[in-house]
Protein backbone atom coordinates (compact mmCIF):
# COMPACT_ATOMS: atom_id res chain seq x y z
CA UNK A 1 0.00 0.00 0.00
CA UNK A 2 1.51 3.33 -1.23
CA UNK A 3 1.32 6.48 0.72
CA UNK A 4 2.07 9.23 -1.44
CA UNK A 5 2.38 11.38 1.33
CA UNK A 6 4.94 9.63 3.19
CA UNK A 7 6.87 9.34 -0.26
CA UNK A 8 7.00 13.19 -0.12
CA UNK A 9 8.23 13.44 3.08
CA UNK A 10 10.74 10.76 2.97
CA UNK A 11 11.84 12.19 -0.07
CA UNK A 12 11.87 15.70 1.31
CA UNK A 13 13.69 14.27 4.15
CA UNK A 14 16.73 12.62 2.10
CA UNK A 15 16.83 15.78 0.38
CA UNK A 16 17.38 17.62 3.48
CA UNK A 17 20.13 15.22 4.51
CA UNK A 18 21.89 15.41 1.05
CA UNK A 19 21.80 19.38 1.37
CA UNK A 20 23.36 19.35 4.71
CA UNK A 21 25.95 16.78 3.66
CA UNK A 22 27.09 19.51 0.84
CA UNK A 23 27.40 22.34 3.15
CA UNK A 24 28.84 20.07 5.68
CA UNK A 25 31.88 19.40 2.14
CA UNK A 26 31.57 23.66 2.10
CA UNK A 27 32.64 23.99 5.57
CA UNK A 28 35.23 21.62 5.65
CA UNK A 29 37.29 23.06 2.45
CA UNK A 30 36.96 26.68 4.02
CA UNK A 31 38.27 25.19 7.15
CA UNK A 32 41.00 23.36 4.88
CA UNK A 33 42.01 26.43 3.07
CA UNK A 34 43.04 28.46 6.10
CA UNK A 35 39.67 30.29 6.99
CA UNK A 36 38.65 30.47 11.18
CA UNK A 37 35.91 29.17 12.22
CA UNK A 38 34.29 32.79 13.13
CA UNK A 39 34.48 33.54 9.51
CA UNK A 40 33.03 30.04 8.02
CA UNK A 41 30.45 30.81 10.48
CA UNK A 42 28.94 34.04 9.17
CA UNK A 43 29.54 32.99 6.12
CA UNK A 44 27.38 29.91 6.71
CA UNK A 45 25.23 32.03 9.25
CA UNK A 46 25.72 29.57 12.06
CA UNK A 47 27.65 29.27 15.48
CA UNK A 48 31.16 28.76 15.57
CA UNK A 49 30.48 25.71 17.85
CA UNK A 50 28.67 24.70 15.50
CA UNK A 51 30.99 24.95 12.77
CA UNK A 52 33.80 23.09 15.20
CA UNK A 53 31.04 20.88 15.83
CA UNK A 54 30.34 19.79 12.28
CA UNK A 55 33.84 19.73 11.12
CA UNK A 56 34.68 17.30 13.65
CA UNK A 57 31.79 14.83 12.88
CA UNK A 58 32.88 15.34 9.06
CA UNK A 59 36.36 13.75 10.18
CA UNK A 60 35.16 11.45 12.34
CA UNK A 61 33.22 9.79 9.49
CA UNK A 62 36.12 9.51 7.58
CA UNK A 63 37.92 7.98 10.12
CA UNK A 64 35.72 5.82 10.74
CA UNK A 65 34.33 5.19 6.58
CA UNK A 66 38.35 4.37 6.70
CA UNK A 67 38.81 1.82 9.25
CA UNK A 68 39.42 -1.76 8.99
CA UNK A 69 38.23 -2.20 12.81
CA UNK A 70 34.30 -3.23 12.88
CA UNK A 71 34.19 -1.54 16.50
CA UNK A 72 34.55 2.03 14.86
CA UNK A 73 31.87 0.77 12.43
CA UNK A 74 29.06 -0.32 14.82
CA UNK A 75 26.69 2.72 16.87
CA UNK A 76 27.56 4.19 20.30
CA UNK A 77 24.68 2.47 21.76
CA UNK A 78 25.99 -1.08 20.75
CA UNK A 79 29.76 -0.13 21.56
CA UNK A 80 28.28 1.04 25.32
CA UNK A 81 26.40 -2.15 25.44
CA UNK A 82 29.26 -4.23 24.55
CA UNK A 83 31.81 -2.11 27.00
CA UNK A 84 29.53 -2.88 30.03
CA UNK A 85 29.10 -6.41 29.66
CA UNK A 86 33.01 -6.92 29.00
CA UNK A 87 33.22 -7.58 25.07
CA UNK A 88 36.18 -5.62 23.76
CA UNK A 89 37.38 -7.65 20.83
CA UNK A 90 36.19 -9.10 17.65
CA UNK A 91 37.16 -12.63 18.53
CA UNK A 92 34.72 -12.01 21.65
CA UNK A 93 31.84 -10.89 19.75
CA UNK A 94 32.23 -13.73 16.95
CA UNK A 95 31.94 -16.38 20.08
CA UNK A 96 28.74 -14.85 21.48
CA UNK A 97 27.00 -14.75 17.71
CA UNK A 98 27.99 -18.18 16.73
CA UNK A 99 26.73 -19.37 20.38
CA UNK A 100 23.60 -17.22 19.81
CA UNK A 101 24.02 -15.36 23.49
CA UNK A 102 23.92 -11.41 21.73
CA UNK A 103 20.80 -11.08 21.84
CA UNK A 104 20.16 -12.70 25.71
CA UNK A 105 22.34 -9.06 26.32
CA UNK A 106 20.22 -6.50 28.02
CA UNK A 107 19.24 -3.88 25.46
CA UNK A 108 21.03 -5.69 22.68
CA UNK A 109 18.73 -6.12 19.67
CA UNK A 110 17.54 -6.93 16.31
CA UNK A 111 19.81 -3.52 15.13
CA UNK A 112 22.49 -4.42 16.82
CA UNK A 113 22.45 -7.46 15.38
CA UNK A 114 22.08 -6.28 12.12
CA UNK A 115 25.27 -3.93 12.77
CA UNK A 116 27.29 -7.12 14.08
CA UNK A 117 26.24 -9.11 11.22
CA UNK A 118 26.85 -5.95 8.59
CA UNK A 119 30.52 -5.30 10.04
CA UNK A 120 32.29 -8.11 12.09
CA UNK A 121 33.07 -11.50 10.39
CA UNK A 122 30.31 -13.93 11.74
CA UNK A 123 28.73 -15.02 8.37
CA UNK A 124 31.97 -16.80 7.38
CA UNK A 125 33.09 -17.94 10.92
CA UNK A 126 29.47 -19.19 11.56
CA UNK A 127 29.24 -21.32 8.19
CA UNK A 128 32.64 -22.76 8.76
CA UNK A 129 32.32 -24.13 12.04
CA UNK A 130 28.95 -25.90 11.30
Amino acid sequence: MDNPYLDTYLAQIEADREDIFRRDQKIVAAWESGQKYSEIARAFDLSKENVKDRIERFYRAKRNHESTNPFDKISQRTQNIFQKVGISTVEQVVDRYNRNELLCIDNFGRKGLREIEMWFPVGSLKRTST
